[in-house]
């Protein structure tokens, strides 16, 4: 199996009582905004992986926060998921740094969650420093990154047009937009389409591209439009 999903959360432990239930849903609400920080450190370490990156036949890799006794990690049987539990994050300690430091510190729980796993493990020099490099670009390029999304990238050959998708990951989510440009690469139109959506959203929304006389269109998997650009 090969590495290609890695997601950070925090759990705690709760029965039924309604103080812990409050808990529990002040949780959720911790979550939601820490994963402005920690769905972009993981979707650009996941990007940076080289095809078919085999590490220890896990396909998915969670970090997982909370009040934990045991073995810190757990390896299932099916599927190559494993669970790296960590009791070292405090949300209010979190929310006090400055965004800068709230994307370093969450890229350094990626970084020190697999570089154990490599050291629990016994694994190469070689899959140690590509972590290490890869951590150390993320960080070099102020945890952003653009990319062609060559799915709904379309030439209009009649017109020597091409449109061409592209995803921006940044703190707080993706940007979706549109670049037109001529046959010489000169951008004639730039548009944006959605702004800071998770991935999931994405793969649904951004489904279909093609091109209807002078517009270029995007459909959801729905086949509902969800942009229209008019090129004249």
């Amino acid at each position: 199996m090969y590495l290609s999903d890695i997601d950070i959360y925090q759990v705690g432990k709760y029965q039924n009582t309604v103080e812990e239930q409050h808990l529990y849903l002040l949780e959720l609400q911790q979550n939601q905004y820490l994963m402005n920080y920690w769905e972009n450190i993981c979707n650009l370490f996941c990007l940076k992986l080289p095809k078919k990156f085999n590490f220890l036949d896990i396909s998915k890799f969670n970090i997982k926060f909370g009040d934990f006794d045991g073995d810190k990690c757990e390896m299932s049987r099916i599927g190559g998921i494993a669970t790296f539990k960590r009791n070292d994050f405090n949300f209010e300690d979190f929310k006090k740094l400055s965004d800068h430091e709230k994307n370093l510190i969450s890229l350094t729980y990626v970084r020190e969650s697999l570089l154990e796993m490599c050291l629990m493990h016994n694994v190469s020099n070689t899959i140690v420093g590509l972590i290490n490099e890869i951590c150390d670009s993320i960080k070099r390029e102020n945890f952003t990154l653009t990319r062609e999304f060559t799915k709904t990238t379309k030439w209009n050959k009649s017109r020597s047009l091409h449109a061409v998708t592209y995803l921006h990951h940044k703190q707080g989510g993706i940007d979706v937009y549109i670049d037109v440009l001529d046959k010489n690469g000169n951008s004639k139109l730039k548009e944006t389409v959605l702004t800071n959506c998770s991935w999931e959203f994405i793969w649904f929304e951004i489904w279909k591209g093609y091109w209807l006389d002078s517009n270029f269109v995007i459909e959801d998997k729905n086949n509902k439009i969800i942009k229209k650009i008019s090129v004249l």
